[in-house]
């Protein structure tokens, strides 16, 4: 079970890394109007706390079911 937890944490990071690839910060409607050269940065900015708190979380959980 643990092995299948850290595949699906794996996928949810590659795909959050997928999401910059793509340009995703276009969608956002605080960025949509911003240059490349400043949206991409900013929007790098807000989803590395987000994958480190997956991250953390993940951690987290699997010590308190272990």
């Amino acid at each position: 079970m643990d092995a299948l937890y850290h595949w699906l944490l794996a996928l949810l990071l590659a795909y959050e890394l997928d999401v910059v690839a793509r340009r995703e910060w276009r969608r956002l409607h605080v960025l949509c109007g911003t240059p490349e050269a400043t949206a991409r940065p900013c929007f790098m900015a807000l989803h590395r706390p987000l994958a480190a708190a997956i991250v953390g979380a993940a951690y987290l959980a699997l010590g308190r079911v272990a």
